[in-house]
């Protein structure tokens, strides 16, 4: 056994940034950091805004909701939404003679991203016959449509994907199923 001298060693060491294992040991910790502020970041621009802070009074606001959907049920209401030309038509029957009022606002929500959501408003021409423009903002995909007054409310889920026809109806409520 031979004892290289220092300067022989020298020669024979390559430099730290040669060696494949020193890149593994310093890439894995700086990817894990780089990927960990890529999450923080994604979540903070984000925010899907799902937390409510008074709770309580949303939760007074579905029993005011679901009023609405029983008095909808009690006079048999309906709704057909026409879209064409980018126009909008909505016809409403009930089984009484209800009186409708001269304006509606007919709001598209998406399911997932509230920034997308837009409101129509419809004015009436004829008796239960309402008439207004598609918001240019309103996107191709699932949407759910709601109208109403402070007396009743019909819903519907609908896939829009241009000229067609959507039904909306009362929401279907639990004792009734």
């Amino acid at each position: 056994m031979t004892i290289d001298s220092p300067s022989e060693l020298r020669k024979n060491c390559q430099p730290w940034y040669r060696v494949p294992v020193v890149w593994l040991v310093i890439g894995i910790p700086v990817t894990s950091v780089v990927v960990t502020l890529s999450i923080v970041w994604i979540s903070i621009v984000s925010f899907d805004g799902l937390i409510v802070d008074d709770y309580y009074r949303k939760g007074l606001e579905v029993n005011r909701d679901l009023m609405r959907d029983k008095n909808a049920h009690s006079i048999n209401l309906s709704g057909l939404i026409t879209v064409r030309n980018k126009k909008l038509d909505l016809v409403l029957e009930a089984d009484s003679n209800e009186t409708f009022p001269e304006q509606l606002e007919l709001g598209f929500y998406h399911p997932t991203v509230s920034k997308r959501d837009v409101i129509s408003a419809l004015s009436q021409y004829e008796s239960g016959h309402y008439r207004g423009s598609l918001p240019n903002e309103l996107r191709y995909g699932k949407w759910i449509v709601s109208t109403g007054t402070s007396n009743w409310r019909l819903q519907g889920i609908i896939f829009y994907e241009g000229e067609a026809q959507f039904k909306l109806q009362p929401v279907a409520l639990a004792d009734e199923l």
